[in-house]
């Protein structure tokens, strides 16, 4: 009988021990919940340079979707975007754009047919964003949001509506 009780209490003592009791850590932030990579605040030179290159004047949200090298990716993702401006119309009408700027930049700009028109089209000057942000988990896609102060978000690799829209309201 002895035996049988100290088995069990052996038994109970390693299911008890191999199981996860620490409290996990989340990203995500208590207003909203959602996913991203990356979150933080740039430097006063990352701000001046993003706020200057990508003409960033009087909207309180930045939006840069981020189109990384081929290389990061298993397929030609800039063919995708050269074929899906009205995906991308239909994807950016469903969500909150008020007070926001909202553009592409391409880290490989001469594999483009498009019109680099430094308007809603942007190249990566001097890669900068890939070497800073992006560069840190390689995929085909991104999104970075960011706000007047400084503060950001970021996704690599595929990303819904909603994961922008909570961008936005956790930036605001």
């Amino acid at each position: 009988m002895k035996k049988n009780f100290y088995g069990f209490i052996i038994i109970l003592f390693f299911s008890c021990s191999t199981q996860k009791t620490t409290e996990s850590i989340s990203k995500e932030p208590l207003k909203n919940s959602f996913v991203f990579d990356y979150a933080g605040k740039l430097n006063q030179k990352q701000f001046d340079f993003i706020k200057t290159t990508y003409q960033w004047n009087n909207e309180k949200i930045l939006i840069i979707n981020f189109r990384q090298p081929k290389s990061f990716c298993h397929f030609d993702h800039c063919e995708h975007y050269l074929k899906g401006n009205k995906w991308w119309r239909d994807f950016y009408s469903k969500v909150a754009l008020e007070s926001c700027q909202n553009l592409f930049v391409f880290s490989d700009k001469f594999r483009l047919d498009i019109n680099i028109d430094d308007k809603n089209n942007f190249e990566d000057k001097n890669s900068f964003l890939l070497t800073n942000f992006f560069k840190k988990k390689k995929s085909c896609f991104g999104v970075m949001v960011l706000n007047e102060r400084g503060g950001y978000f970021q996704f690599n690799g595929d990303y819904s509506q909603k994961q922008v829209a909570s961008f936005i309201e956790n930036l605001k």
